[in-house]
C-alpha cells in the first residue's frame, strides 16, 4: 500500500488588475458668437419664412494661418408657408475662431481627437428676394481634445478564510 502525502491547498492567486479605456479630456475651448450673419438662397417656392435653424451632421474643420479654426457646419432649416405648411432644407455656416497656442500644441500631439459641439439659436431670418433670405445667428461652438487613456482598477481583494470567531476550548 502507497501513502501519497497530502499537501495543503494553495491559497488562491489574486487577480491581475483590470482596465477600462476612456476617453479623457485633455483641453477645451468655448466660443460665443451673438452676431453671426449669414445668406441662405433655397429654391422654395411659396415658403417666406425660416421657423427654426439646428445643426446637423459632422463638422468639417481646417486650421488656417497656424491659429484659426475654420469650421464648416451643415445645418438644418425649417422654411413655412403662409399655410403653415413646412419643409426642411439643409445649408452650411462657416464659422471661424481663433484658438490658444496650447490648443493647437495639444492638438497635433499623436493619439488625440477633436471634438466639436455646436450651438445654434436664430435670431433674426429676413426674406430678401426669391428664395434668399438674410439670416442672424447666435452661435456657440466648444472644442474639445480628447484623448484614450487606460484607467486602472486595484486588483480585487483576497476572500478572508473561514475562521472560527473565537478559539475552540481546551478540554
Amino acid at each position: 500500500m502507497t501513502v501519497i502525502p497530502c499537501s495543503p491547498p494553495k491559497p488562491p492567486r489574486p487577480s491581475p488588475a483590470q482596465g477600462y479605456l476612456v476617453q479623457k479630456i485633455i483641453a477645451c475651448e468655448k466660443t460665443v458668437i451673438p452676431c453671426q450673419y449669414t445668406e441662405w438662397c433655397f429654391d422654395c417656392g411659396d415658403q417666406k419664412q425660416i421657423r427654426s435653424v439646428s445643426p446637423c451632421g459632422t463638422p468639417v474643420w481646417t486650421v488656417e494661418g497656424g491659429h484659426t479654426l475654420c469650421v464648416t457646419l451643415p445645418v438644418h432649416v425649417c422654411l413655412c408657408d403662409s399655410y403653415g405648411t413646412s419643409s426642411i432644407r439643409t445649408a452650411a455656416l462657416d464659422i471661424q475662431t481663433v484658438l490658444s497656442r496650447s490648443f493647437l500644441y495639444e492638438m497635433n500631439a499623436p493619439g488625440n481627437t477633436l471634438f466639436l459641439l455646436p450651438g445654434i439659436q436664430l435670431v433674426h431670418a429676413e426674406h430678401t428676394c426669391g428664395g434668399c433670405f438674410r439670416v442672424k445667428l447666435s452661435v456657440s461652438l466648444e472644442a474639445f481634445l480628447l484623448r484614450y487613456e487606460v484607467l486602472c482598477c486595484a486588483p480585487p481583494k483576497p476572500s478572508c478564510p473561514q475562521l472560527p470567531l473565537y478559539p475552540p476550548p481546551m478540554c
